[in-house]
């Protein structure tokens, strides 16, 4: 039987590759599909460097057959998990990291 997270791991696969946060310079974003997901049963946590997003199903959902995921990532010390930003829209939850400010780290150009 497939889950929920065998087709959000599908789909972040099919348009990441095996980035599931791709990185742009603001920041790091995933997606998550959780359709039929009420926002309460959904929750992303932080700690230090790491993200934790699950989706639980309630009991109609459970019901239903309807089974959940937990995910964990862990991030560079450049990003600012404190800072984190998730929404939830049309069945798709969008988590955000962005960068600290001051990371220490620089974009150095390639000249061609």
């Amino acid at each position: 039987m497939t889950t929920l997270h065998d087709i959000a791991t599908l789909t972040l696969h099919k348009y990441y590759g095996d980035y599931f946060f791709p990185e742009d310079d603001s920041g790091f974003t995933g997606e998550f599909l959780v359709p039929g997901f009420p926002v309460e049963t959904l929750s992303v946590k932080a700690r230090e460097n790491t993200i934790s997003v699950s989706a639980t199903p309630n009991e109609s959902m459970a019901a239903k057959n309807r089974i959940g995921f937990e995910v964990t990532y862990s991030f560079a010390d450049y990003a600012d998990v404190s800072k984190v930003k998730a929404e939830l829209n049309l069945g798709v939850l969008t988590v955000f990291i962005p960068k600290k400010k001051d990371s220490g780290y620089s974009k150095v150009a390639i000249k061609t």
